[in-house]
């Protein structure tokens, strides 16, 4: 193995200087992450923050509080909060008496929000305007100084909320998912694969390989530009599980084949390896096209999952056959032969021999389990709710909840009004804005509207826009002014209704010569959600046609391949109808469930279906050699997955649970569903099939 030991050798340290700038990975769950590319509603978004700069912010609030410290408190801490580097601006609703005391009120009518007086007590707020141009980990370290005084002011009881700091609770749980989870996956997996091979060295040997995999894959995102978010923080569980069932294949061969004494360890290695190397390479292949399906996606992070999974499968695979023979090689693992064969064959053998004697039962029970499954999809429902992706206990959500009862709605909507610098203070106007404010207050949710039109009374747009520079920006040819409907933080269905009906509020109150935009972050969480729906369709049946014709140019069978499609769709559907009937929402993780479910099943039916033409359909020599691997894929599966239910991570743990239920049931379909339908129908597919060649007769 000379040349392709030099090569194994040579991947191995290429794969370790691509995995060294996972290191530097940025993690970032902005909406600019999530926003569909060409979208109209995400250009014109882009197109109101390059007019009115970063929308990031802040708000560090109390309520309930003696108005007097509150004061007190609020005004020590806005001093602090401009001295901060990166904030651009601080809003308090703070003003001085004659005796120069300072009291709760707001000149500015955009302050008006920001204080409160009920029978509990007083609340009040300071609105913190990010500097634009800040990264996502420039603004991660901003909120850490924001908290800090916040923490430090009256004993922590202030509290910050607001976009930026949803996005930097994702980001932190995003990053615990992919750095605290992976090695709880990693002992489960390694514990499968000591019991599976009864070779600690080689079970380290492979998880090693599959963890490289997962590095250089994180190391190639990095070098992409692209951040980490909740979809990609799967991904090092995802590759640590294909990654081992490549490797299994040609290990257990290696393994516990018949040992042969005048076969060296390098022959040993190259006739395992060429004997495995098809149906393994077709499983990548098919994976791949199943991951890479999700590309079609409109949604930049699902397209993350396609490109980099597919990435990752392809150096799984090629690590699998060349750097773990290569290492084991070394090592001078040697093979111990056939285990007694009892235990392990005789269960397989018969369940295959059950489900093809009882091929009718089977299927009709696999009928009636999958039509429930349909009616539970149905059911699916849709989230876009960014708090319920978080922790009920998470400081942010607890914040959001109390800022939101107590003052404002920290969910913006945005009316983005244009027109020429002349028209935008006309008298018309001017009255088409105040009725324009007044109807949008009376909407279900808004809890207030800031309009610069309130303030426009006696000034012209030159004052304007240097008094409110966040919401009024004047050209040579165009005025901007902008009215922004302060909401409550809610589901995708409230979102919606919400978006409708502030469109017909606009369109009824537009005036002549004036354009307006609806945008912010209700009206794209919106476009996000339906774009989640459309996505989870269209890659879904773009991988079961790329999966298909691939099986069809390998096994040269159509017939083969079209009965593959029930046991690799089955799984997607069960993990599908269970979110169904258990109420899980189809949300910005678990997008991505019938895909990987699909990526994991085809693997496994794949090596079934390519054992099955090469015996001539005798199906108790088939699952002989492919059920043990398969079994312990499936654990691998498992317990890689099952390990995200450590997590304090709403998707992830929602995801990890489905995944591995995927998993069962792909288990389940291959060792069941489809002896059944080979049973039936598989006699036919091997009658229409060409000849297997020469080589494929000596192949298991």
């Amino acid at each position: 193995m000379g040349r392709r030991s030099v090569l194994a050798w040579g991947l191995l340290v290429l794969a370790v200087l691509l995995a060294l700038p996972a290191a530097w990975l940025r993690t970032d769950n902005g909406m600019d992450e999530w926003l569909p590319f060409g979208d109209v509603a995400r250009q014109r978004y882009q197109e109101f923050k390059q007019t009115f700069g970063s929308d990031h912010f802040a708000v560090v609030a109390s309520v309930d509080r003696d108005e007097a410290e509150l004061v007190a408190e609020l005004r020590t801490l806005t001093e602090r909060l401009r001295g901060l580097p990166g904030v651009e601006r601080v809003l308090a609703p703070i003003t001085f008496t004659a005796e120069g005391v300072p009291v709760l009120d707001a000149t500015d009518p955009l302050q008006q929000p920001l204080f409160a007086r009920t029978d509990r007590g007083a609340g009040g707020a300071a609105f913190v305007g990010f500097r634009e141009g800040l990264d996502s980990a420039e603004r991660a370290q901003l909120l850490d100084r924001i908290e800090t005084l916040a923490a430090i002011t009256a004993d922590g009881r202030w509290r910050v909320a607001g976009p930026a700091s949803l996005n930097r609770a994702l980001d932190r749980h995003a990053r615990h998912s992919s750095t605290v989870l992976v090695p709880i996956a990693a002992t489960g997996v390694l514990a499968v694969l000591i019991v599976a091979l009864a070779s600690l060295r080689a079970a380290l040997v492979i998880l090693s390989a599959c963890g490289l995999a997962c590095g250089s894959t994180l190391g190639v995102v990095q070098l992409s530009g692209r951040p980490m978010h909740m979809l990609l923080s799967v991904l090092p569980a995802l590759l640590m599980v294909l990654g081992t069932a490549y490797a299994l294949h040609p290990v257990t061969r290696f393994l516990d084949g018949p040992v042969d004494r005048a076969e060296t360890l390098a022959l040993r290695w190259r006739r395992v390896l060429r004997e495995t190397v098809r149906p393994a390479l077709v499983a990548a292949a098919t994976t791949a096209a199943g991951l890479g399906s999700l590309m079609l996606s409109d949604l930049a992070p699902v397209r993350d999952l396609g490109a980099f999974g597919a990435l990752g499968i392809a150096l799984a695979f090629v690590l699998a056959y060349t750097v773990v023979p290569v290492v084991l090689l070394a090592l001078r693992v040697r093979p111990y032969g056939p285990r007694p064969a009892g235990a392990r064959s005789s269960w397989a053998g018969a369940t295959a021999d059950f489900a093809s004697r009882r091929g009718g039962a089977v299927l009709c029970v696999s009928a009636v389990l999958l039509g429930v499954a349909a009616v539970g999809v149905a059911r699916l429902p849709v989230e876009s709710n960014v708090l319920r992706l978080l922790p009920s206990d998470a400081p942010v959500r607890t914040a959001t909840a109390q800022i939101e009862a107590g003052l404002f709605g920290l969910t913006p909507v945005e009316v983005w009004l244009r027109g020429a610098p002349g028209r935008m203070l006309d008298e018309d106007v001017r009255r088409a804005a105040h009725e324009l404010a007044d109807d949008c207050r009376d909407l279900p949710l808004v809890t207030h509207v800031l309009s610069p039109y309130d303030a426009a009374a006696d000034s012209d747009l030159d004052t304007l826009s240097a008094v409110l520079p966040s919401h009024v920006r004047v050209t040579d040819d165009v005025a901007s002014m902008r009215l922004t409907l302060c909401t409550g933080t809610v589901g995708v269905e409230e979102s919606h209704a919400l978006a409708e009906r502030a469109r017909g509020v606009v369109a009824d109150h537009l005036p002549v010569g004036v354009n307006a935009v609806l945008t912010g972050s209700i009206p794209l969480l919106v476009q996000v959600q339906r774009a989640l729906v459309s996505s989870q369709i269209r890659s879904f049946a773009g991988a079961l046609v790329l999966v298909t014709v691939v099986l069809w140019l390998d096994l040269r069978s159509l017939r083969l391949a079209l009965i593959s499609l029930v046991p690799n769709v089955a799984p997607a559907l069960m993990a599908a109808g269970v979110m169904g009937w258990l109420g899980t929402p189809l949300d910005a993780a678990t997008v991505a469930v019938a895909g990987l479910a699909l990526g994991l099943a085809v693997d496994d039916t794949v090596h079934v279906l390519h054992g099955y033409r090469r015996n001539g359909g005798d199906l108790e020599t088939v699952f002989r050699h492919t059920a043990r691997p398969i079994v312990f894929t499936t654990l691998a599966a498992v317990t890689g997955f099952g390990g995200f239910v450590a997590s304090d991570f709403p998707p992830a743990r929602r995801l990890g649970l489905l995944i591995a239920g995927a998993a069962l049931a792909a288990v389940a379909a291959d060792l069941l569903l489809l002896p059944a339908l080979l049973g039936r129908w598989g006699g036919v597919a091997l009658a229409s099939a060409p000849a297997p060649s020469h080589s494929d007769r000596r192949l298991p």
